[in-house]
């Protein structure tokens, strides 16, 4: 997990004192990664807290019409 977390630079950090199999808050980075539906799962865009549902739910629709079928057009 920690290797993903670097290659997408994910920011995450846990409580000094938190013991394995107990409940603890996590600071941690708010981002929705999107990745392409091929089998090498490219990655394709980054969306946070800077973007409305609706200028997420855009720029996603607008990407998923770059594939029909499962296949990629461009």
């Amino acid at each position: 997990v920690k290797d993903a977390c670097r290659a997408y630079r994910v920011y995450f950090s846990t409580p000094e004192g938190a013991k394995p199999g107990t409940d603890y808050l996590v600071d941690h980075s708010i981002y929705f990664y999107l990745m392409e539906k091929d089998p090498d799962g490219d990655f394709v865009e980054c969306l946070g807290r800077q973007h409305t549902p609706e200028s997420a739910a855009k720029i996603i629709r607008e990407h998923m019409s770059d594939w029909k079928n499962g296949i990629k057009l461009n």
